[in-house]
Order: structure tokens, then sequence, then C-alpha cells
């Protein structure tokens, strides 16, 4: 394909920017995205004059389609549409320039994003989090500034769905950031929904669940599109009841979300019974989801016990060994990390790159969005649509799989909760230079012990073919650091070496000798 398409994201974090390149690389698009420091941070939001400049000199006549976050054009940021700096006035005058750019690139595709905001404040400080506690647990009273930015921001995100009736924006997916069951705004998101019927845009617009995974999820459509084919999705929740309760952070049963998520990705769920090209597998609780980083803030120091029990996770791994089809695994056990006990279960048994996906961070649907979309990628991959070699697919396949391995279990689950005990503010870390040493033995240490040693040497089956196996020679750490100088996320890049074996049953002497 190797599409030149341009990223706006939704801030600099690295599930804005990294996820969503190593998830277009997947399937052979080229992503351009700005440099990082006109993104912003934590403290300082996007710079919206040098922004402009770089999509006008980067976007050309050839340019096939433009991602881009309405929140990081109107206000600089996630964290910025939470802050009262942007006008409502000045806000729709910057998100015009989306009309300015289709007027001068009228074959370009514009799919929007647009964030529903969330039920309560950012968190910079304890005295932030305390706040945030409460109006997350919808205990008011709300203070009247948040009030009033809710406004703009609703008048924002009907603007959104306005440039996608009359023709700018030629997809808008717009999500719901953190809420919870009592969802006490949830009058905007039937508001939006009311639109988009009035409009008439039901095709080319959405209104969902989630914030973070809403790129990776338009990137998926934009090369399922592409091809025309929408693949079946198989939803499988080992017997759990837990995707018709409602998720930590969210307002909806995830039945629901799933379903909405796979059709915004270009896929569709698979009638019971019938042929499916994907198996959703969702490693559920057993009871109540439990939120890590909440439990880490509050004194847990150790990594979460096994959500389940070993015959689950033994039944779990024999099932992902036997599917024929493609496979990929959402680990919603907890919220904010994975199950530990699952990763290593996988690993054991030499399953983790079968998958074509594999994702366990934040909410249940930034988990589910991201592993959805990365599932249709390498199902694409798989069935040669697109054309891209296949060492080069395993390459970026691996790298995507152990850098989520490395963010999702290794540091949210296993360090994050030892490195708490290292700052005097988690949320905002004046002394980086102090905490990156160790972060750094902290994060090599576990990864070595719990993940290198186990992968090295061994032969694991790939999503693209049972006669395709990697052999690992190294699989390691090349550099972490806090982006933001918190704790609630690292960036990790993995750094892996490994031999391609394939599998010839018609010559070898007996079923399942390797032959190079």
């Amino acid at each position: 394909m190797a599409d030149n398409c341009v990223l706006l994201p939704l801030d600099s974090r690295p599930v804005s920017v990294r996820l969503p390149v190593s998830l277009a690389r997947l399937a052979g698009v080229r992503l351009a995205t700005p440099p990082r420091g006109m993104l912003g941070g934590l403290h300082s939001p996007a710079d919206f004059e040098a922004l402009r400049s770089w999509i006008f000199d980067t976007l050309t006549s050839k340019s096939p389609v433009l991602f881009v976050s309405a929140d990081l054009l109107c206000y600089g940021g996630l964290i910025f549409s939470r802050e009262n700096r942007v006008s409502c006035d000045l806000a729709l005058k910057k998100l015009d320039l989306l009309r300015h750019l289709k007027r001068k690139f009228p074959d370009l595709r514009i799919m929007a994003t647009g964030v529903i905001l969330r039920d309560s404040v950012s968190v910079r400080n304890d005295e932030d989090f305390a706040l945030w506690q409460r109006l997350q647990s919808g205990r008011g009273p709300y203070p009247q500034w948040f009030t009033n930015l809710r406004q703009r921001n609703a008048s924002v995100n009907r603007a959104v769905l306005e440039l996608t009736a009359d023709g700018t924006v030629d997809f808008a997916l717009l999500g719901k950031e953190d809420t919870a069951p009592t969802n006490p705004f949830r009058r905007e998101i039937s508001d939006l929904r009311r639109v988009v019927r009035e409009q008439k845009i039901s095709s080319r617009a959405m209104v969902i669940n989630g914030t973070d995974e809403l790129t990776c999820l338009l990137i998926s459509r934009y090369i399922s599109e592409k091809i025309k084919k929408k693949p079946a999705f198989l939803i499988d929740s080992r017997g759990s009841d837990f995707p018709a309760r409602t998720p930590l952070f969210e307002s909806r049963e995830l039945d629901k979300t799933l379903r909405e998520q796979i059709r915004a990705a270009g896929g569709r769920v698979a009638q019971p019974g019938k042929p499916y090209d994907i198996r959703l597998f969702l490693h559920c609780p057993k009871e109540q989801q439990q939120d890590l980083f909440a439990l880490q803030m509050g004194g847990l120091r150790t990594p979460p016990k096994p959500a389940r029990d070993k015959k689950y996770y033994t039944a779990f791994a024999k099932a992902v060994a036997r599917e024929k089809q493609m496979s990929a695994v959402a680990d919603i056990a907890f919220a904010n990390g994975a199950d530990p006990s699952l990763t290593n279960e996988l690993i054991s048994r030499q399953l983790l790159f079968k998958l074509g996906a594999w994702a366990a961070w934040n909410t249940a649907s930034n988990t589910t969005g991201t592993t959805i979309s990365t599932a249709i990628a390498s199902w694409i991959h798989s069935n040669n649509d697109i054309i891209i070699e296949d060492q080069r697919f395993l390459s970026e396949h691996a790298s995507l799989i152990l850098e989520r391995i490395a963010d999702d279990d290794i540091y949210q689950s296993r360090v994050r909760c030892k490195l708490v005990r290292e700052c005097e503010n988690p949320h905002s870390i004046e002394n980086t230079i102090q905490i990156n040493p160790i972060l750094n033995k902290m994060m090599i240490d576990i990864w070595n012990s719990n993940i290198q040693k186990n992968i090295i040497d061994r032969s694991f089956d790939t999503c693209l073919s049972e006669n395709i196996n990697l052999v690992f020679s190294h699989a390691g750490i090349k550099s972490i650091k806090l982006p933001w100088s918190r704790l609630f996320e690292c960036e990790v890049v993995p750094q892996a070496h490994f031999s391609v074996m394939k599998i010839d049953f018609t010559r070898a002497d007996k079923p399942g000798i390797k032959r190079c």
C-alpha cells in the first residue's frame, strides 16, 4: 500500500503517536506526524500556528487521508480540552482549518476524532486526584467552570458533525472519555447521536465509548475500506457474562461497545454459527473489574493476584492454540494494566506471536479498540491484500506485541507498583533525572527475568501461518522513559532479533520438523 498518510494526533503521549504509527506500519502505510515539540505535553498545549504551518507543508495533492484530532486543533490536546484556556469562539475558529484544507486539497479524505469530555478533572497532584475521585464517582457539586467548558466542548463536537454533514469531514468518530454507569452527562451523548440521525450521516459518523484508541480505529477503517473487505469477528468471552456488564470508566455494556468498535474499525460481528475471520478472546474478571492504578496509588506494591484460577488460564491458552482463524486477545481483567498470569501462560505455551493482536491498557474500551484495530491490520496482511514483505510484517508485528507487553504488563502491572514509593508526587514528577535510573533498572530486571528468558531460543508460532515460526536470539528493552513526567504512562521501545523458520510438511521426514 505504502500510502503517505498524515496524522494530527490527540497529543504527544505514546498511545497517541507511537501506537497509531506502529499500527499503520503493520499494514504498510506511512504515517507522517508532527515533531513532538509541536504537540505540547502535560503542562503545555500544542502550538496551533506551528501545526498549521506543518500541515500545509506536509500535505500534498497525493496525500490520501488526514487523520485529525479536533481536540488537538481546538484546545491543544486532551489535557487542555479539560481547561478553559480557549474560548468557544476561538476553538470553532481553529476547527475551521479543516475547511481550508478541504478547499486546497479537494481529494483529501479527512477522518476526524472528537472527545466527549470526561466526568472529572485532570490529575496533576494529590488534591486533583481527590477531586477526580469525588467527581468520577458522580458525587457533586460540579464547579461552574467545569459546566462552562462542557458547553464549549459540546459545541465543538456538534461542529465536527456539521463538518461531516457538509462533506468537509469524510468520517467522524466521537468518543466518550472516562465516565461511569451513572454518567451524569449522558445527555451530551444522546444530543450528538440525535444530530447524527437528523443530519442523516450515520454511515459517516459514530458516537461511542472510549478516547485514546479512536485514531487506531480510524486507521483500521481506512485500510479496510481501501481493500473493500470487512473481516468478521467472533467475540469469545470464555463463558463470562462480563460483556453484558459495564466496565470501569464506561457508561454502557461492554458488548455494545465492542460491536460499535468493530463497526468503526471497518469490521463486522459474525452471526452465531456463521463463518468468521478473527476470534476475539476476552480475558474478563471473575467478578468486578479493579483499577490497578488506583490500587497502586492506594498502597499496592506487588503485581496483582491472578484474576482467575489455574484451570482457567490453561483452558484459555489451549483455546488460542486450537484456533485456526486469526486470534486476538483483549486482557480486560483489570483496568490500567494486564493480568501477568495470562501473559505468562501465553508465553510459556509459545503462543504470544500467534496472536494477531494483544493489549491490556487503561480502560476496557482502550484495550478492545487497540486489539480490534491491530487484529484487522494483521488479518489483512495474512490474507495477502496489502503488499508488504512477510519479513517486514513479522518484524513490525513482533515489535508491536512486545511493546504492548512491556508497557501494559511489565510496566503497568509489575513495575509501577514498586516505583510509586520512589516518588513524592506520582502525578507530576519534578526530578525525572533521579527517577529514570531506578525506572530503567526495575524495568530491565523484571523484563529479563519474566519475558526475555522465556522467549530466547524458543520457537513461536506466528499469526501468518502454522508453517512460519519465529526463533528469537534477543528480546530486550532498548529504552524507557516517563514522557509526561508522571507514573501513569511510560514510553518503552523494545528491541528484538529473530530468525524465521519454515515448516515444510510435505518434505519433512516427520510432521513438524522445521527447515529454514
